[in-house]
């Protein structure tokens, strides 16, 4: 995969990412940035939502900007956004550098109740650590694997759990089965936050037991509100 970025005329910057992939055909070039469609990969293994082009496209577009594709079958694929230049603002900050820590967690109950997410995307765990900031009678306790959630949950039986379904070591639904099994885990409602929107998928899960089914990107008054509720 190359990335460039090229001068494209009329004071805008053209962004390029370019791989060496197997191409898409011209046909389906106009489905590209559809929501929803796949281009067909809905009949593979391959995961997704068909809505990452469309929210590209959207955002590009607010921008005052243009989103594209060149692809050759057989050699790779291009795709491009081209931004207006802008004047860097005056008195800009310095960016504040986050770190995430993965601390031990304290023996002492929490006052509040405990809060277990298991995801091991780090961009989202900061999102939901500084959501749950405006709940401080709240520990947020962060397992990055299926089997390091199970460790956790055995540890501190938390009050509430939240869980990604496409962890590295296990699927959450697999996950989810073990939980339940726990001792103390049985009545702990559980909330899966998955980019995966598919009704088949949102049914199937709540129908085991599911508290409820949040689809990234995440609506942050409603995580409060799940949260609000199972902690009381």
């Amino acid at each position: 995969i190359r990335v460039a970025v090229t001068p494209a005329g009329g004071g805008c910057l053209r962004i390029s990412i370019s791989d060496t992939g197997p191409g898409i055909p011209a046909s389906k070039h106009a489905r590209l940035f559809q929501p929803f469609d796949r281009l067909d990969a809905e009949t593979t293994e391959i995961e997704g939502t068909g809505l990452g082009l469309a929210l590209v496209h959207g955002f590009i577009k607010a921008m005052g900007g243009r989103v594209g594709i060149d692809s050759v079958e057989g050699e790779g694929t291009t795709f491009w956004v081209e931004l207006l230049e802008a004047a860097a603002p005056a008195n800009i900050e310095e960016p504040m550098a986050v770190e995430i820590k993965q601390e031990a967690p304290s023996a002492t109950p929490h006052k509040g109740g405990v809060v277990l997410y298991i995801e091991d995307n780090a961009s989202n765990v900061m999102l939901v650590s500084a959501v749950l900031r405006r709940r401080p009678d709240i520990e947020l306790l962060h397992a990055p694997t299926a089997l390091a959630g199970l460790a956790l949950a055995r540890s501190r039986t938390p009050n509430l759990v939240l869980l990604d379904l496409h962890l590295p070591d296990m699927h959450g639904s697999e996950l989810l089965v073990h939980l339940r099994a726990e001792p103390g885990m049985e009545s702990v409602p559980t909330v899966v936050l998955s980019a995966d929107a598919t009704a088949g998928r949102q049914a199937d899960l709540m129908s085991s037991g599911v508290t409820a089914y949040l689809t990234k990107p995440l609506d942050i008054k409603q995580l409060l509100d799940v949260v609000d509720d199972a902690i009381g």
